[in-house]
């Protein structure tokens, strides 16, 4: 086949599959217009792959099969790297900078501390279920580890860990600037 011809029979094919891989995409992630991108790019890395790899696939029983395929993992892929860098970025400037600057947990335990929210803690204290108190006790006020309020409390890290999030989520409801 010349090049010619291949790049014909690319170009029909992208005709072809190309709406239905990307309608595929935008299915995996709920047609979440934040995830757009991530499925418009999914789809195109999956038609560049079939193009480098053409010789290889091309007598491929489900061309389209393996497009969508190729496309959902790179969607997650891309969703996935993304996830981490904007985690990386969440989580800088959290720690000690180192001129002063106090670090995340100082200022937990100075909200804590502060009797301005005394009144607000306890009012969200007996919101938490019999689960989350002890977890609220050990991790937060007496600054143990996760590892070590899991064993204080028989509870697995798992769960120690699900615990602190939905802590967390009941506090930033109260107030913003804390348990981000």
């Amino acid at each position: 086949m010349s090049e010619n011809e291949e790049s014909r029979v690319l170009d029909q094919l992208f005709e072809k599959h190309y709406s239905a891989v990307l309608k595929s995409c935008l299915s995996k992630v709920h047609y979440q217009s934040r995830f757009a991108s991530f499925a418009e790019d999914a789809a195109q890395e999956a038609f560049l792959l079939l193009v480098k790899r053409y010789h290889k696939i091309k007598n491929h029983s489900d061309l389209k099969g393996w497009l969508c395929a190729v496309a959902w993992n790179k969607l997650r892929e891309n969703i996935r790297t993304t996830w981490t860098h904007e985690q990386v970025i969440d989580n800088f400037g959290k720690e000690t900078i180192g001129d002063g600057v106090e670090a995340f947990e100082n200022e937990i335990d100075q909200w804590l501390q502060s009797e301005a929210f005394s009144s607000e803690i306890s009012k969200i204290y007996l919101t938490l279920t019999e689960i989350e108190k002890p977890i609220f006790k050990d991790y937060f006020v007496e600054d143990n580890s996760m590892e070590e309020t899991a064993v204080k409390s028989g509870l697995s890290i798992n769960t120690v860990r699900s615990g602190i999030e939905r802590i967390r989520k009941r506090f930033r409801k109260k107030d913003k600037n804390i348990f981000r």
